[in-house]
């Protein structure tokens, strides 16, 4: 079992600093935070801006495209309203809605005005949750649900060897 990308939420091996499928590089692991005053937001926002600026970094664009990210997370995380989009609750909320309602995913979406590539991986790692394949790479999915469906094969094979052996035994017993 590996981690999982920041960006796009593929499964990649532990020691992995850079995306197979996205080609990103990954963020070092950032300690748990329960809660961060909006001076601590504003901090934070400011070194990485300072770290990651265009200006600072000329011809670099990965760092561009880094410093574009934190100034998203920065207006979602500096913004009330914004931010509670993003709570746990929200995200179970919508993830029900998608699983629940008959209308499409980015209908959903756009209702709850949150990207529809942001509700899809939440509805990818609640199905995932659910169906117990967190963790897994695609192949050991398939692999999965191969086995599952040969399980189901052989419990109906079973049972209708159960019912022939008891129609045999009635018609050797008459």
């Amino acid at each position: 079992m590996g981690k999982r990308c920041a960006f796009c939420l593929s499964v990649m091996p532990e020691q992995a600093t850079v995306c197979a499928k996205c080609t990103r590089e990954q963020p070092p692991p950032a300690p748990p935070v329960v809660k961060a005053s909006p001076e601590e937001i504003k901090k934070a926002y400011r070194k990485l801006a300072k770290q990651y600026h265009p200006d600072a970094n000329p011809n670099n664009a990965q760092a561009a495209e880094r410093f574009k990210e934190i100034s998203e997370a920065h207006s979602v995380l500096s913004d009330a309203e914004k931010r509670k989009k993003y709570d746990a609750e929200f995200r179970e909320g919508a993830v029900r809605i998608v699983r629940e309602s008959s209308k499409p995913l980015a209908q959903v979406a756009r209702d709850l005005g949150v990207n529809e590539g942001t509700l899809g991986n939440w509805v990818n790692l609640d199905r995932q949750a659910r169906e117990g394949t967190a963790g897994l790479s695609t192949n050991d999915i398939a692999e999965l649900k191969r086995l599952r469906a040969e399980v189901a094969e052989l419990r109906m094979e079973r049972d209708v060897l159960k019912r022939s052996v008891v129609l045999w035994v009635k018609e050797a017993t008459k």
